[in-house]
C-alpha cells in the first residue's frame, strides 16, 4: 500500500475515533495496520513506515476509549487484550522505537511519536489496573508516563500533558501533586491546544485540571479550568457535562467489569 492510499486510511479511522464510531475506527486501523516482521524489514525506511505508526495509534486508542464503554468484564479483556498484542507487536519493536525517537513533526504539525507511543503504554496500564483493581499495574502506567515526559522536549505538548498525567496517576498512588508544576503543565498543554490536539486535548486537560484544583480547594484555578472547559466544549459542539457524566459512568462500568470478569491469570496482560 502506497503513502498516499495509506494517508486516505488513516483520515477515514481518525475520522471514525473523533466521531466515536470507535468500532469502524479499529475495524480499519486492523484490516490495513496489521503487518509481518518482513513486511515491516521491507518498510522501515520509507514514508509508509510513519503512516502505519499513526495507525497503530489510531487503533491502541480506539482500543482503550472501547474498553471504557464496556460494560462486561469478558468483552472488556477482549479489547485489552487486542490492546496489550498492538503494543507488543509493535510499540515493543526496537527498530520501531528507534524510528519513532526520530519523528518529531507529521503534515508539519508537531508530533513526537515515541513519547506518544509510551503515553498509549501509561493508558494501557491504566486500564488494565482499572479492571483488576491491581495498584501494581499502575506503577507501570506511571513509569510510562515518565518516560513519555524524559523523552519530550520541555516545550511540547506531550511532555507537559505528560507530566500532567503522571501527576494523576501518582495520586491514585498516594503521591501528593505539586499543583504548581501541574498548573504550569496545564497552561502549556493549552497554549499549545491551536496545533496539537485542538480542542478536544484542550476539554479533557481542563476537566483534569478542574478537579485537581477543586481537590485542593483552589477555586480561582478551578473556574479557570471549568472555563475552559465550556469553551471547548463549545467548540466541539458538545455539551461540557458530558466529560463529569462520562467518569461518574465510568465508576458504575468498573464496578460492572470487575463483577463480571470472573477469575484471570494476570500474567496474561503483560507486555513482554
Amino acid at each position: 500500500m502506497g503513502n498516499t492510499e495509506l494517508e486516505f486510511v488513516i483520515t477515514a479511522a481518525e475520522t471514525n475515533r473523533v466521531n466515536r464510531q470507535l468500532l469502524e475506527a479499529i475495524a480499519v486501523a486492523r484490516s490495513h495496520g496489521t503487518a509481518s516482521q518482513e513486511e515491516l524489514a521491507a518498510l522501515s525506511n520509507t514514508p509508509e513506515f510513519v503512516r502505519l505508526m499513526q495507525l497503530w495509534r489510531i487503533w491502541t486508542v480506539s482500543l482503550g476509549s472501547v474498553y471504557k464503554r464496556t460494560r462486561n468484564g469478558q468483552d472488556s479483556l477482549f479489547y485489552l487484550l487486542e490492546m496489550r498484542q498492538v503494543i507488543r507487536n509493535y510499540y515493543n519493536d526496537p527498530v520501531i522505537q528507534q524510528v519513532a525517537s526520530d519523528i518529531f513533526e507529521i503534515d508539519r504539525a508537531e508530533y513526537f511519536m515515541y513519547p506518544e507511543m509510551m503515553r498509549d503504554k501509561g493508558a494501557y496500564w491504566t486500564n488494565v489496573s482499572n479492571l483488576t483493581n491491581n495498584i501494581f499495574w499502575l506503577d507501570c502506567a506511571l513509569q510510562a508516563y515518565r518516560n513519555a515526559h524524559a523523552a519530550s522536549p520541555p516545550e511540547s505538548s506531550v511532555h507537559n500533558l505528560s507530566a500532567m498525567q503522571s501527576a494523576i496517576v501518582g495520586r491514585y498512588l498516594g503521591k501528593s501533586v505539586d499543583f504548581i508544576d501541574f498548573q504550569n503543565a496545564y497552561r502549556k498543554v493549552i497554549q499549545e491546544a491551536e496545533q496539537v490536539g485542538n480542542h478536544d486535548r484542550k476539554a479533557v486537560c481542563s476537566w483534569w485540571y478542574t478537579k485537581e484544583a477543586l481537590l485542593g480547594n483552589n477555586l480561582n484555578a478551578a473556574h479557570e479550568g471549568f472555563s475552559n472547559l465550556r469553551a471547548s466544549a463549545d467548540a466541539l459542539h458538545i455539551p461540557w457535562i458530558r466529560y463529569p457524566l462520562q467518569e461518574a459512568v465510568g465508576i458504575v462500568l468498573t464496578l460492572s467489569r470487575r463483577a463480571t470478569l470472573g477469575r484471570i491469570d494476570q500474567a496474561r496482560f503483560s507486555l513482554y
